[in-house]
């Protein structure tokens, strides 16, 4: 085959093209590496979420891992506007036939029924519906036999809050605890299953299959006799979802170990009998931290706040063995407006 001879200007021009081409495509690849695209995630203020409770002084870690994903999104909602309409449900649910009555110069509106010594009432100010029987009316009996099982009192509890919540569609339910109490004086008290005429069940909305907690615990609370009557509800209202954000980087456990003892904050103590509300104000040497999870803290604001949950233990000299809650915010220091510095 012939071989084509191209002129000197011919090569030079073509040499010229190969290196332009190449200019430019090293300019766009840095154009495109230097500039962030739509996607990057905005940070968000740092959370200032405080509770009633003191918070350790230090950790006694007894994990090294957590199973926990690389990215959560930031979840926006919107408060509750449909309390009220939440509140009649469950009193036509509970069979309250009367109308309810707001307390003068409260943001709390109750239903009353005298004959079964029951209330249940809307407190606006805090998203919050508390029912309670008046055991001082109608005291329980100090033994009752148990005829009806946990689960099928569960599954009661789920059909009433079912039908008087009106979840959105993206808002699941989920029962999360049960354990056995009795009663003592005004406090209801944790007993063992044979010695117990108590049920409490706690339950926890979800999102994209992660808990969401309140900064005083769980969702929703329920007690029950062991006949399944029911005693007391503490429900903190469901919020409305309105978009799901970019993704941000979630602490690894490096990051969760390493962060400020400050940026804790401790959101259920419980222990024995002798361990009452007050006592909550305790100080708290440690804490042995020995599991967790990844979940949402709803407080009130504009978000949903990504928190990593901490279970364990502490010990205090006059109740011995007490069990704790943490919550950390769940993101890197890096996805948040300031990095906290407490």
């Amino acid at each position: 085959m012939k071989k084509i001879k191209l002129s000197k200007k011919t090569n030079f021009l073509i040499g010229l093209s190969i290196v332009i081409v190449i200019i430019i495509i090293i300019i766009l690849s840095l154009t495109s590496t230097s500039n962030p695209t739509q996607d990057e995630p905005t940070p968000i203020p740092f959370p200032s979420t405080t509770t009633s409770i003191n918070i350790p002084n230090k950790f006694i870690w007894q994990i090294d891992s957590l199973i926990l994903p690389k990215n959560i999104n930031i979840i926006s909602v919107s408060k509750n506007t449909k309390g009220e309409d939440i509140l009649k449900n469950l009193a036509t649910n509970l069979n309250f036939n009367n109308k309810p009555n707001p307390i003068l110069n409260t943001p709390i509106l109750i239903y009353n029924n005298p004959q079964e010594a029951t209330s249940i009432y809307l407190n606006k100010d805090e998203n919050l519906i508390k029912f309670n029987l008046d055991l001082l009316q109608k005291p329980l009996p100090e033994t009752i036999i148990q005829t009806k099982t946990s689960d099928q009192i569960n599954q009661d509890t789920m059909v009433l809050l079912q039908k008087s919540l009106n979840l959105p569609s993206s808002v699941t339910l989920t029962k999360t605890s049960t354990r056995y109490q009795n009663i003592n004086g005004p406090r209801f008290i944790d007993t063992t299953k044979e010695k117990a005429i108590l049920i409490t069940s706690t339950y926890n909305y979800s999102i994209n299959s992660l808990p969401i907690l309140f900064p005083k615990g769980n969702s929703i609370e329920t007690i029950h006799t062991l006949e399944g009557k029911l005693v007391k509800i503490t429900l903190n209202l469901p919020f409305q979802p309105l978009e799901s954000g970019n993704p941000h980087p979630v602490k690894t456990i490096e990051e969760i170990k390493s962060t400020p003892t400050s940026q804790f904050i401790t959101i259920i103590i419980s222990g024995n009998q002798r361990f009452t509300l007050s006592d909550q104000e305790i100080d708290i040497d440690n804490a042995t931290i020995n599991n967790g999870f990844l979940g949402y803290l709803n407080t009130g604001s504009n978000i949903l706040e990504p928190y990593i949950f901490l279970t364990g233990t502490t010990e205090d000299p006059n109740y011995k063995t007490l069990e704790i809650l943490l919550g950390v915010p769940a993101l890197s220091p890096s996805s948040y407006i300031t990095p906290a510095t407490l």
